[in-house]
């Protein structure tokens, strides 16, 4: 089921925007916890939290968005994905941790004495990737 066929259309819009939001955040939070892999998970829940009712609120009403408008577009965005372009973060692929525990440093390569730069984990010291 869809979280539009879930919600009570008989509620004021506020009170829809409200269910849509909380239908939203459990079933993210329920297909995080499914993820096999879990460390990817905990990565995903630092990356892209939830946002706290107040916080969607705010966030909706400094874009302009006042009354009825308001409450559709909370409704409207509880029914896309969020995206993340993981691509942008540097993520350890052996531990996935990222942010501040992700270094990025330089080495010049012997062979062509063109500076590379790759990331290195602060928490399994391995290294990340290079580019």
């Amino acid at each position: 089921m869809k979280i539009k066929d879930l919600i009570d259309k008989r509620l004021p819009l506020r009170e829809q925007a409200r269910q849509a939001y909380f239908l939203r955040n459990k079933f993210r939070t329920k297909s995080r916890e499914l993820m096999k892999n879990k460390r990817m998970a905990n990565s995903l829940n630092k990356i892209d939290p939830n946002l706290r009712w107040e916080a969607l609120v705010e966030k909706k009403r400094k874009s302009g968005l006042t009354g009825d408008a308001l409450w559709r577009a909370i409704i409207e965005s509880s029914m896309r994905s969020r995206e993340i372009n993981l691509g942008e973060i540097a993520i350890c692929p052996n531990c996935f941790a990222f942010g501040n525990d992700i270094v990025l440093r330089r080495r010049k390569s012997v062979l062509s004495h063109a500076k590379k730069e790759f990331y290195v984990c602060n928490l399994c010291k391995k290294c990340g990737y290079e580019f």
